[in-house]
């Protein structure tokens, strides 16, 4: 045996010891997951706030005493790539009628830059 042989079969060796026997449950995968009631009566709604020239995180929504949906988040602009929320992050506020109707580019936005 040759010193790549030993290294190969030492290595698959030590795997095999380190790899719990459980782990079998985590490699494998289930063609159907089991999901909870709950997450089966989940249905996605997409994006309600999105801009074209904007990243969008940490949206906050709530329903204000005029009955309207205002949303907090921040955002920073896409030329800035994902890093730019370090440097270029601002907190801005939209508003709409109904949360079913999202949050549109046409809404008022108010622009606090920390």
């Amino acid at each position: 045996m040759n010193r790549k042989e030993f290294l190969s079969t030492t290595f698959l060796a030590s795997l095999g010891v380190l790899i719990p026997v459980h782990a079998h449950d985590f490699l494998t995968i289930d063609k159907e997951p089991k999901l909870s009631n709950f997450e089966k009566s989940l249905t996605p709604v997409g994006r309600a706030l999105e801009f074209e020239d904007y990243y969008v995180w940490c949206n906050s929504p709530i329903e204000g005493s005029d009955g309207k949906i205002h949303v907090f988040f921040s955002r920073w602009p896409k030329s800035k790539g994902m890093g730019g929320w370090i440097s270029s992050s601002e907190i801005a506020h939209a508003v709409a009628n109904t949360p079913e109707i999202g949050m549109q580019p046409h809404v008022t936005i108010q622009v606090f830059i920390l």
